[in-house]
């Protein structure tokens, strides 16, 4: 009795552990934890880069696998430092960072050197790039105003941007 005991032991711990492997084998042939340092990023993958604008609380979501196919996980990881990876296989790989910026549904006014810039944020790249610019010397923001423009105010639309400036000029004129 103890003996087949010992044997059923042993024949259900071969087959859980066969199990464990079978389940941890990716389509590579790669075991375990080991199998994401081989996986490569395919060609037909859905790569998605994911950004929290900090400025406005938006998410803004790019997809593109163009500069990443190919790539194993460490090599994403060491490329780019900045993301943090939620995802990763063969056809689908998930990257989120935050950053101290606007998502491109908004247009930004900026104070900078008695300059008032009107801003949109570029896609993909999230970089501001400036559509006009004017003196802000007609305006005459107070000092609170003003260092709240220093940093950029972020609007919905160009009409409601322009009602803020309409609704300032006025005042200053008055």
């Amino acid at each position: 009795m103890k003996k087949a005991l010992k044997i059923s032991f042993a024949i259900l711990s071969a087959v859980i552990l066969s199990l464990v492997l079978l389940t941890n084998i990716g389509n590579d042939g790669a075991v375990g934890a080991n199998r994401d340092l081989v996986t490569e990023i395919s060609p037909g993958a859905k790569v998605e880069w994911r950004t929290l604008c900090l400025r406005c609380g938006h998410y803004y979501v790019y997809c593109g696998a163009e500069k990443v196919i190919g790539f194993t996980l460490n090599e994403l990881e060491r490329r780019y430092r900045g993301w943090k990876v939620e995802a990763f296989s063969r056809e689908f790989v998930q990257l989120s960072r935050e950053l101290d910026c606007f998502c491109p549904e908004h247009f930004i006014l900026r104070l900078k050197r008695d300059k008032l810039q009107i801003l949109t944020v570029s896609e993909p790249e999230l970089d501001e790039v400036a559509l006009f610019e004017e003196s802000a010397l007609l305006y005459r923001f107070d000092d609170d105003e003003k260092d709240l423009l220093k940093d950029g105010v972020g609007f919905d639309s160009l009409k409601e941007l322009d009602g803020f400036l309409e609704a300032r000029l006025k005042a200053s004129n008055e």
